[in-house]
């Protein structure tokens, strides 16, 4: 027989106290700090909402981006080119 005692049931007031949501903050490419010889590489990111969904493990600094409206995904980018969203932006 398969035994549960390792785990804790969890009621439905006690799921409420802890949510299992994770923040995937909106952002946009940060064409202000970037070199002009190099916004024409970027030119894809001006005036796009995109969504972080995080920093690459094996490749530190680097990051994985969602374009909201299109759904393209973009990898190996930069973190640190990306800035969030004000409250206002969004």
């Amino acid at each position: 027989m398969l035994s549960l005692l390792p785990y804790k049931i969890l009621t439905f007031f006690e799921r409420l106290k802890k949510p299992k949501y994770y923040k995937y903050p909106l952002v946009k490419f940060d064409f202000e700090t970037m070199p002009k010889q190099h916004h024409e590489f970027y030119e894809v990111f001006r005036g796009k909402t995109l969504l972080l969904l995080g920093e690459i493990k094996q490749m530190q600094g680097h990051c994985i981006l969602i374009d909201i409206k299109s759904g393209e995904i973009h990898s190996c980018y930069h973190t640190c080119d990306f800035i969030e969203l004000t409250d206002e932006e969004v």
